[in-house]
């Protein structure tokens, strides 16, 4: 591990955690060789629990691609897919598509190597400066904690000063609070049952002021690009940054965590340039707490995030797949400028409820409790005018809970109490100046109901192609029979109604069922002309029948 990127992979691999910790009028002795011990082992101990605690996720058909795969073995590959309806045979994993997976963060394995690396190259006497009443003070120093032929390390930790200052309040456990030219942006706790970080975002700031003002070229990052730590106006940097945040991650049993995400104090960030950001996040603590629990193969996520409000260049939320270059001949063309200008704001009114994932043998069964988008209608605006508009059961308190369950053969069920009702307002007029758009998106409002019912239900199944067909046992070929099932959507219990300015309304009624996914899209996801991949229309073919 080269040490460089180490130091800079502490500061990340640190953001686990942050929980108080009790003080202790006589804490115990400390030297280097056991912060160095605490610190190794704690960091692997909980990392690694947390990883095998969390590895039946990955037989999770609803977050299938969403998660890593924690606890996959890549010296071999994994069992097959799951067949499709009708529990049929499913496909092997080609040789490429696990060992692709297997090429990415492994979590645990990473944690082992900065444990080795604490304890190796920052945890030692050579880098201790102090040591008094129970505290020692670290100097990270080039020739002990960078290698011999990283120069971007060893330059930067001859320019600047970066102590760690390191306490144990109960043997075995550690608080740390790393310190750069005087300056305390991130208190860390590698506990035996806990890992955690604090980062007050203001200290990051005056900490990025002293890089620079040391610094003659931006700070280096892992990847060796480095990021400008200037706060000029003219040149993109930070300009104010304010509030604090908090992660930890906590061992409540050998095979049961706590993960908890807070914003201790509302965050505030704003760059300079004239394409710069603004970020800002209510206070909210916890805004996410999660337990994964090893054993019942359970999941469960509660959120209470405020409002939060971004707002930059347009670019940055630029959603064309495709330049388009005009001809001549085609006078009605709106050739694509290179990026969309103009400021967009985005602004999502919050994000609260408690979500619970149970994966069992035979099904998935996700629940969201009391979810909601907050007390406001979410939006996205250009210069300020619309372009998108979210709003989550406005008429019925704002707030749904919901029942997901997916089982094996490829069915999804979904039950809403009392109903679920999403609009989504689309005003792409605003956005003709600078690109091509298709004339449904220019105006529209759609709207998926479910109702009618105490808590309505409906059922989804995955459309799949069956073939039949090969050899007998004397040899002789025979034809292949392919059998074709559409997706569809049963509606059973209330009704389902799909609303648009563009479309009739659809309303299917229960023990019916909502067809036509497998309808051809009007455009090739490949055709040049269209900017967006697709310009079918949400609803375009869809239709209600019986169900098949």
């Amino acid at each position: 591990m080269r040490a460089c990127s180490s130091l800079f992979a502490l500061l990340a691999a640190f953001s686990l955690g942050i929980a108080a910790c009790g003080t202790n009028d006589d804490p115990p002795a400390i030297d280097s060789q056991s912060v160095a011990l605490a610190a190794k082992t704690n960091l692997s101990d909980v990392i690694g629990r947390l990883v095998a605690a969390a590895g039946f996720l990955g037989d999770s058909d609803l977050l299938e691609g969403l998660l890593p795969d924690f606890g996959m073995d890549c010296s071999k590959p994994p069992p097959p897919r799951h067949g499709g309806f009708g529990g049929g045979d499913g496909d092997d994993w080609a040789d490429d598509e696990w060992e692709d997976d297997c090429d990415g963060f492994d979590l645990d394995v990473s944690a082992e190597e900065l444990g080795e690396w604490l304890s190796q190259r920052v945890f030692v006497d050579g880098n201790l400066e102090s040591s008094s009443g129970g505290v020692l003070v670290y100097r990270l120093r080039s020739s002990i904690t960078c290698d011999r032929d990283d120069e971007s390390c060893r330059d930067l930790l001859d320019r600047v000063a970066i102590r760690l200052r390191v306490s144990s309040p109960v043997a075995g456990d550690l608080l740390i609070g790393l310190k750069i030219e005087g300056h305390q942006p991130l208190t860390f706790q590698l506990l035996r049952e806990e890992l955690s970080v604090e980062v007050d975002l203001a200290a990051l700031q005056a900490s990025l002021r002293a890089l620079d003002g040391v610094s003659p070229r931006p700070m280096p990052t892992p990847g060796g690009q480095g990021f400008p730590l200037l706060d000029d106006d003219d040149e993109g940097g930070i300009v104010s940054m304010s509030g604090k945040v908090a992660l930890s991650v906590i061992s409540l049993a050998q095979d049961r965590f706590e993960l908890r995400f807070s914003v201790l104090e509302s965050v505030d960030l704003v760059t300079g340039g004239p394409e710069g950001v603004s970020l800002e996040v209510a206070r909210a603590a916890p805004a996410f707490t999660a337990i994964v629990d090893g054993a019942s193969r359970s999941v469960s996520l509660e959120a209470s995030l405020g409002a939060a409000d971004f707002a930059g260049p347009a670019w940055a939320l630029d959603f064309r797949d495709v330049a388009i270059d005009c001809y001549d001949d085609d006078p009605d063309c709106l050739e694509e400028t290179e990026e969309l200008e103009g400021r967009i704001a985005l602004h999502l009114g919050g994000l609260r409820g408690t979500t619970t994932l149970q994966v069992g043998p035979g099904a998935d069964v996700l629940q969201l409790l009391g979810f909601g988008l907050g007390d406001t209608t979410s939006s996205v605006t250009l210069d300020g005018a619309p372009l998108v508009s979210l709003d989550l059961n406005a008429n019925h308190g704002r707030q749904v809970d919901l029942t997901i369950a997916r089982d094996r053969n490829g069915f999804t069920t979904l039950q809403a109490t009392p109903a679920l009702e999403i609009e989504l307002g689309l005003q792409f007029s605003n956005l003709v100046n600078q690109a091509a758009v298709d004339p449904w998106l220019l105006d529209e409002h759609l709207v998926f109901r479910l109702d009618g019912a105490p808590s309505p239900k409906i059922r989804f199944r995955d459309g799949y192609i069956e073939g039949h067909g090969g050899s007998s046992p004397d040899g002789e070929d025979f034809e292949e029979v392919v059998v074709e099932v559409p997706a569809s959507l049963e509606v059973l219990a209330g009704k389902l109604t799909l609303e648009s300015n563009a479309l009739p309304s659809i309303e299917v009624a229960a023990g019916m069922c909502l067809l036509g996914f497998d309808e051809e899209p009007m455009i090739e996801e490949d055709d040049a002309s269209d900017p967006f991949g697709s310009t079918e229309h949400p609803f375009d073919g869809l239709h209600a029948g019986a169900c098949e």
